[in-house]
This record gives structure tokens, C-alpha cells and sequence, in this order.
């Protein structure tokens, strides 16, 4: 293991049930599974849990924000 990859995930974030993807998103428990079953959104599967990494739920609310209106 490199010396970055240690560094890396030292300051790596805790990662999330899909309970707590669902409240972290405000998008709800149902929405995030059904994002994951269809393979739009990554996941970490450990044993029979899935997780989710909270840069990759950022990455998704940042994928569908649309710029203000100028008026």
C-alpha cells in the first residue's frame, strides 16, 4: 500500500447505509435502492450490506444541479 493510498483513507468519510444515503440525499430509502439496482449511482457491497460513499452521493447531487436563472 502507497503512502498516498494511506493518506487517502485517513480522511475518507464513514460510508453509508442506504437508510443514511436516503436522509443524506433527502431523496429517501426507496430512490436510493432503486438507483442502485439500476447501476446509476456506485456502491460498496460487504457481505450482504450495501453502502454508500458520500462523495459518490455528492457527485450525484452535483451531476443534476442546474445553474440559477439570471434575470
Amino acid at each position: 500500500m502507497s503512502v498516498r493510498d494511506e493518506r487517502d483513507r485517513s480522511h475518507r468519510r464513514p460510508l453509508l447505509t442506504v437508510p443514511m444515503a436516503g436522509a443524506y440525499t433527502g431523496l429517501g430509502e426507496r430512490y436510493i435502492r432503486r438507483l442502485r439496482a439500476e447501476r446509476r449511482i456506485p456502491c460498496v457491497r460487504i457481505g450482504g450490506r450495501i453502502m454508500f460513499d458520500p462523495d459518490d452521493l455528492d457527485a450525484l447531487i452535483e451531476h443534476h444541479r442546474e445553474p440559477a436563472a439570471r434575470g
